[in-house]
């Protein structure tokens, strides 16, 4: 075999064996292979929010969030999969939207690969009651412009006033919340009969009545206002007096000590009665009167009552 050949068969057998690395120490080490990065996980799952109502249909937007094993967070709101532990309290879609249905109490809770978390809800419906200081008034064929006030159980008690007539206009206090006045006028009648509307309030309703005709002389001393209901704390009312005749005389009189005549206990011809009525401590309705009248006392007194609740 020629030296040239040789030498070339040397090579190539050299290329084609294994590379082995030598240590320092004498050793040596077998090729390595790369490892491949550790895949991340969910390591916890919170909700961010807070599902508590005062009233039926609100809404409110819950969140998701995910730890994760590398430290960071991420926000899985709308791939987590939302649930309700009673439907008959809220209800919540597919993106964590909550809803409230009915009052109670339960559990909303988000899932995201493997991890959960939940969160409570509560639907506390507000009860509200309401108490209007008149239920029935008599208008004449004028008309005119009156107020009632509005006496509310809840601070947090939104109510409406609406009319259902349009010779009845509410101009004042068409909607609030807790305690108000609604203000309203009665348009003059046009003539025929009387007629009737009522504006109701909340719960409540106001009757109004106005007349086609001029007063009779059947009220001698009339009153604007026959009944006033009043809460339990009491208050600050009046109401007017027009007599058929401009000079007649008459007095106001109490029959109660918790009704307080504070102006008007007399007068000649249309004049105006102030009253305060005490806070009622007992535990049943309680009522009384104002009557008025002249000082012959050869007439019978109109009467205004006052009925306090409970």
């Amino acid at each position: 075999m020629s030296p040239r050949l040789s030498g070339s068969l040397l090579l190539l057998s050299l290329l084609a064996a294994p590379l082995t690395i030598v240590q320092c120490g004498g050793g040596s080490s077998s090729p390595t292979t790369p490892t491949s990065a550790a895949a991340v996980t969910v390591r916890s799952l919170s909700i961010s929010g807070t599902a508590s109502f005062t009233s039926l249909s609100q809404t409110v937007q819950l969140a998701a969030m995910a730890t994760m094993s590398d430290g960071s967070s991420r926000d899985v709101t709308s791939t987590a999969v939302w649930q309700s532990t009673n439907a008959g309290v809220v209800s919540v879609s597919a993106s964590g939207l909550v809803t409230s249905v009915g009052a109670g109490s339960c559990e909303v809770s988000a899932t995201h690969q493997g991890a959960r978390a939940t969160t409570s809800a509560s639907v506390a419906v507000r009860t509200c009651t309401y108490v209007l200081s008149e239920t029935r008034v008599t208008f004449e064929r004028d008309g005119g412009n009156r107020s009632v006030t509005v006496q509310s159980s809840d601070g947090g008690c939104s109510w409406q006033a609406v009319s259902n007539a349009s010779w009845v206009l509410v101009t004042g206090g068409t909607s609030g919340t807790g305690n108000g006045t609604v203000s309203y006028r009665v348009e003059p009648h046009p003539g025929g009969a009387s007629r009737q509307a009522t504006i109701t309030v909340g719960n409540q309703s106001l009757s109004i009545t106005q007349t086609a005709d001029a007063p009779t002389s059947s009220c001698r001393y009339c009153v604007s206002s026959t009944e006033q209901i009043v809460p339990r704390a009491g208050g600050s009312y009046s109401f007017s007096v027009r007599p058929t005749a401009s000079d007649t005389q008459w007095t106001a009189v109490s029959n109660q000590p918790w009704i307080r005549i504070v102006s008007g206990s007399s007068g000649t011809g249309s004049g105006t009665v102030r009253y305060t009525v005490d806070a009622n401590g007992f535990s049943s309705e309680r009522s009384g009167t104002i009557s008025v009248g002249g000082l012959s006392g050869l007439f019978e007194r109109e009467l205004h009552v006052v009925v306090q609740r409970p």
